[in-house]
């Protein structure tokens, strides 16, 4: 049984337009405006409230309004997404980001494989047509992750889509980059861990797994398994802070350490657990889990449990207070993910037995 989420917080930071990237403490800043990631993210998760069929009424208002953000979003001009907006609905920008870019198409392809009404269906493959063909040209890796997971959903939802090639094309690049900097003690893609790190592997497993490519399962298993090592701290989930993140030689850093890590680390980890059935991988996604809720370094809950917002993040001595997009749709995504995980595993003839 998935318990219905609180989704006040996220009320608040929605409007006609989308929803804010930032708040202060609980209230919606909008100086800051708007952003294709949030929305995108926000797409995601009405998405699979749809699909739960929980908060019918939002997720449908919530769907029909990040949806029409990602929409206006693609500049037809440029065969590129926009990623900010202004309050007064300017675009700041001709083009935005790779990963914007990525995660865009990533949300798109979830649209088509779990979106309930074919029309919803039918617009994200007709964008999904203009906008996949940029993804070869990139260079972040996380663009090249974010891509991945589309192509594999859309692929997924779509009876006869062929994605092979290009599928093909995003996993080895992803495998290029993990043989370029590979080093005895350092298991990575790049030559140092930033943000969203673990989504990398998960695109790996996810593509491999629907391709029949074992080679690409192992990549994403290998070096997540060494990302989950590097991200834990005396049993909890400690992941790498924002003030510097890691580079390969250099000094770790301990803070700040952000919500959308986590989120990370449980999706990343609960596919490596469909795919292999292993009960590490399941014990993994639930210690990042527990870091939302207070199992961190500092022992101290993100989580705004009336109202389902979430802090920003941790400090070296503090909670952030803010309650931003990001870190809130990182919450209520990752505690979606982890209840239908164990909605699942609670089922006889479960691979998983826990």
């Amino acid at each position: 049984m998935i318990r219905p989420p609180q989704i006040g917080h996220l009320v608040t930071l929605l409007d006609d337009t989308g929803i804010a990237q930032h708040a202060t403490y609980a209230v919606a800043t909008r100086d800051h405006g708007y952003c294709l990631d949030d929305n995108a993210r926000g797409l995601l998760y009405a998405v699979s409230l749809r699909r739960l069929s929980l908060h019918r009424d939002l997720a449908d208002r919530l769907f029909a309004r990040t949806a029409a953000f990602v929409q206006h979003a693609w500049n037809a001009d440029a065969s590129r997404f926009r990623n900010f907006m202004a309050f007064d609905r300017r675009w700041l920008e001709d083009e935005g980001s790779q990963d914007s870019h990525g995660r865009a198409v990533w949300v798109l392809g979830r649209v088509v494989s779990d979106a309930p009404d074919p029309d919803a269906q039918r617009w994200a493959v007709e964008l999904l047509e203009r906008s996949a063909p940029a993804l070869p040209s990139f260079a972040s890796p996380r663009a090249l992750a974010f891509g991945l997971l589309g192509l594999t959903a859309w692929a997924a939802g779509e009876a006869g889509r062929n994605v092979d090639d290009l599928r093909c094309q995003l996993a080895e690049r992803l495998c290029d980059h993990f043989r370029d900097n590979r080093q005895p003690g350092w298991l990575w893609f790049e030559a140092g861990l930033s943000y969203d790190n673990a989504r990398l592997c998960h695109a790996l497993i996810v593509a491999g797994d629907q391709a029949g490519r074992p080679d690409w399962v192992v990549a994403g298993l290998d070096t997540l398994r060494w990302l989950h090592a590097s991200e834990t701290n005396g049993g909890r989930f400690s992941p790498v802070g924002s003030k510097g993140f890691w580079q390969r030689g250099g000094e770790r850093a301990c803070f700040d350490q952000q919500p959308i890590e986590a989120a990370a680390a449980v999706a990343a980890s609960l596919c490596a657990a469909r795919v292999t059935g292993e009960r590490f991988w399941f014990d993994a996604a639930c210690c990042a889990h527990a870091w939302f809720l207070g199992e961190n370094d500092l022992c101290l809950r993100l989580v705004v449990e009336q109202t389902g917002g979430c802090r920003d993040g941790l400090h070296s001595d503090r909670v952030n207070a803010n309650q931003g997009a990001e870190s809130t749709l990182a919450w209520l995504q990752a505690d979606l993910d982890m209840q239908e995980a164990w909605a699942a595993v609670s089922q006889p003839g479960s691979v998983l037995q826990v």
